[in-house]
C-alpha cells in the first residue's frame, strides 16, 4: 500500500488552483466581463487600477480573442507564486487597429482570502504575428 506523498498533492492542488484562475481570467477577458476580470486581479495589486482602466479601454475598441497557449509554475510558495505564460491575443473585430502577437509573460500570483489571484504581470517578449 502507497501512502500519497503530500508535497505531491500540495503541489497538485496548487498548480489545479492556478489553473483556475488562469481559465476564469482568459474566459472574462474574452466575455468582456471586466467585473469578472478584475476579480481575478488582487484587490492590493500595484497594477489594479492600470489594468481595470486598460480592459475597459480595450474592450470598448477592438475585439480580440486571448488563448493561453502554454503555462508553468517556476516557483510557488504559502502566499506568492509566479508563472511563465504564453498567449495569444488576435483581433476578431472593431475598427481600431491592432497587430496578432504572442507575449511571454511572468505573473506573479498572491493570495487573498486563501485564493490564488494576479499581483503583476510582466512580459518577457513580444512577437507579432501579422
Amino acid at each position: 500500500m502507497h501512502r500519497l506523498d503530500s508535497s505531491h498533492t500540495k503541489e497538485a492542488e496548487e498548480r489545479a488552483a492556478i489553473q483556475a484562475l488562469i481559465d476564469e481570467n482568459l474566459n472574462a477577458i474574452n466575455a468582456d466581463s471586466v467585473e469578472r476580470y478584475m476579480n481575478t486581479m488582487h484587490p492590493d495589486s500595484p497594477q489594479f487600477e492600470i489594468t481595470e482602466q486598460t480592459v475597459i479601454q480595450s474592450i470598448e475598441l477592438v475585439d480580440l480573442r486571448y488563448e493561453l497557449e502554454d503555462w508553468e509554475i517556476l516557483e510557488v510558495t504559502d502566499d506568492k507564486a509566479q508563472i511563465i505564460a504564453t498567449q495569444t491575443t488576435t483581433k476578431i473585430g472593431g475598427e481600431a487597429q491592432f497587430r496578432d502577437n504572442r507575449l511571454l509573460i511572468i505573473h506573479t500570483l498572491r493570495k487573498y482570502k486563501g485564493e490564488w489571484k494576479f499581483w503583476t504581470s510582466e512580459i518577457q517578449s513580444v512577437e507579432f504575428l501579422n
